[in-house]
């Protein structure tokens, strides 16, 4: 596969007011690198956490509205490590078990590097990432859309990030999604599972018309707080189950966030009133 000059999603920059911390790989949305006619009509993300490795599931349903194939380069990204980890973390991809199956059939991959958002991407051994020059990793592969409805299914795993804030984070590059035709998600679905008992944190990045629920035993929490500018995040309290939120017609500007608060952090919980 040739080395391409791809157009890059910035990827969410976590401002962390002068805290130490860990922010290791996160993915997102696959995207096609140049512009396109198919429309990601479905997405199901589902994110199930185990000993502090994300496990990320997806199901992507998008239409091919031409009467022909079409074969598509598509990327999926993975910013390099940042914050306080050792330099050799820098240039370790903390992608795992990364899997493509397209229309049934498991599709092969190539695994790039790019020192910034639209750099031209390069082969691995020729790029050096470090704590003040940090990256991506391009994982690049070809899709053959046929026409009509087309079903990808897209799996990996990667390990937590954190810092005095917060004891675990974890990341969705949402905004991958606009790429696509029409610039939105037709129909999306998060289901979020971090084990029994727990108590978490979810970015609000979903809109007004977004339905959340429990499926299982627990609630949204009426409890909220600003995180800093990336808006407001809701407290979720999960006995057994997992959260699920759904929305239509969305066009991301934000990215997914979910995590577990530290015991130093520094917000402020607010009630949203009934």
């Amino acid at each position: 596969m040739k080395t391409v000059k791809t157009i890059l999603a910035l990827f969410l920059a976590v401002s962390v007011s002068g805290n130490d911390g860990a922010y290791l790989t996160r993915g997102g949305v696959i995207y096609p690198t140049v512009e396109s006619k198919i429309s990601l009509e479905k997405e199901v993300l589902s994110f199930s956490v185990q000993n502090k490795i994300c496990i990320v599931d997806i199901v992507f349903e998008f239409n091919n509205p031409e009467n022909a194939d079409r074969k598509l380069l598509v990327g999926f990204q993975a910013p390099s490590a940042t914050g306080d980890v050792k330099e050799a973390i820098f240039n370790t991809n903390q992608i795992s078990d990364f899997e493509i199956i397209a229309n049934g059939q498991k599709t092969p991959y190539a695994l790039k590097a790019a020192k910034c958002a639209n750099c031209e991407l390069k082969e691995l051994k020729d790029v050096h990432f470090t704590q003040s020059s940090t990256g991506v990793f391009v994982y690049l592969f070809e899709v053959t859309f046929k026409p009509g409805k087309n079903q990808i299914n897209h799996s990996y795993s990667f390990p937590a990030s954190s810092n005095v804030s917060f004891s675990q984070m974890y990341n969705y590059i949402l905004t991958t999604g606009a790429k696509w035709a029409g610039g939105t998600i037709n129909d999306l679905t998060v289901q979020i599972d971090l084990g029994a008992n727990s108590y978490f944190y979810v970015l609000d990045i979903f809109g007004e018309n977004a339905n959340w629920s429990v499926i299982g035993d627990g609630q949204v929490t009426g409890n909220k707080f600003q995180y800093w500018e990336q808006g407001f995040a809701k407290m979720i309290n999960i006995r057994t189950g997992k959260l699920q939120i759904e929305v239509k017609d969305f066009t991301p500007t934000k990215n997914v966030e979910f995590g577990i608060v530290s015991d130093h952090w520094p917000f402020q919980l607010v009630t949203e009133a009934k």
